[in-house]
C-alpha cells in the first residue's frame, strides 16, 4: 500500500495527532457558562448568632381580637354590638348619637339618666327618684323609688335594698356574699349566683350557681348550671321556656 492516500482519506495517525493537538490547547473552548447565584432578598434577615444549640421552629403569635360590646338604643330599642370601645356611639338603625357616660351614684339623687354606659349605686348612694335607663346598673346601696331599666346586667352587691318590681333587667348577677329576696316572680334571661337567692324565678337562658351560689325557692329554665360548692334548695322545672313577650 502507498504511503501517500488518496484525497479525503484520513488515517489512524493523523487521527491521533489532531486528538493530541487539541489537548494541548487548553482552554481553547470555553467551558460552558456556570448558573448565576439566586438574587439576594431585598432586605435579608440578620443571622443567629450560632451557639451550639439546635435552632428553634418560629412562633406565630395570637392576635388581640377587640371585646364586643352589646348595646340597646334607648330611643329606638335596636339591639346591637360594636367591637372595642368608640369614642362616639351611634345607634346602628336610627344614627342617634347615644350617651356611653359611666355614673356613680355616691348620695341621694332624684335626677333621671340615661345612658349606654353602667350607671353604679354606690354603699353611700340613694336612688330616690326619676327614671334610671341604662345599659348596666350596679347596686350596692339604696332604691328607695323610681323606675330602673337595664338593658343589660343588673349587679347586686351586700347590703344592696331594692324594689325588683321597679327594677327592669335583662339579666342578673348575686355577689358572694349578698342575700337576696324577690317577691312574686322573677323574670330575667340569665341569671348568675354568686350569693344567695331566694324567689319564683324565671329564665330563658342560662341559671349558673357558682360555687358558694345558693338558690332557693321555684325555678323554670330551659338551662342549668351548678357548680361544686353551689346550693340548690328549689322546685326546679327544665325545659323551653319562652320570652315574655312571646304570644
Amino acid at each position: 500500500m502507498s504511503g501517500k492516500g488518496k484525497a479525503g482519506d484520513v488515517s489512524g495517525f493523523d487521527v491521533v495527532r489532531a486528538v493530541k493537538h487539541v489537548r494541548e490547547r487548553k482552554g481553547s473552548i470555553p467551558p460552558p457558562p456556570k448558573k448565576p447565584p439566586d438574587a439576594p432578598p431585598e432586605h435579608p434577615s440578620p443571622e443567629p448568632p450560632d451557639d451550639g444549640k439546635p435552632a428553634r421552629s418560629a412562633r406565630i403569635g395570637k392576635t388581640a381580637v377587640p371585646t364586643k360590646y352589646e348595646y340597646v338604643c334607648y330611643e329606638c330599642g335596636y339591639r346591637f354590638t360594636v367591637a372595642g370601645k368608640v369614642r362616639t356611639l351611634y345607634c346602628a338603625k336610627c344614627r342617634t348619637i347615644l350617651n356611653q357616660t359611666d355614673y356613680t351614684i355616691d348620695k341621694r339623687h332624684d335626677v333621671s339618666i340615661v345612658t349606654a354606659g353602667c350607671v353604679t349605686i354606690a354603699p353611700d348612694g340613694i336612688w330616690a327618684g326619676g327614671s334610671l335607663t341604662a345599659r348596666q346598673v350596679v347596686i350596692e346601696g339604696r332604691h328607695e323609688a323610681g323606675s330602673i331599666k337595664v338593658y343589660g346586667k343588673l349587679e347586686v352587691g351586700p347590703g344592696a335594698v331594692f324594689n325588683a318590681a321597679d327594677i327592669d333587667a335583662q339579666d342578673i348577677l348575686i355577689r358572694a356574699g349578698a342575700e337576696i329576696k324577690i317577691e312574686g316572680q322573677a323574670t330575667y334571661r340569665d341569671v348568675e349566683l354568686y350569693g344567695e337567692l331566694s324567689a319564683d324565678l324565671k329564665a330563658t337562658g342560662v341559671v349558673s350557681i357558682r360555687s358558694g351560689g345558693h338558690l332557693k325557692g321555684r325555678l323554670q329554665t330551659g338551662h342549668l348550671v351548678v357548680e361544686d360548692g353551689g346550693g340548690l334548695n328549689a322546685t326546679v322545672v327544665v325545659g323551653s321556656v319562652p320570652p315574655e313577650n312571646s304570644e
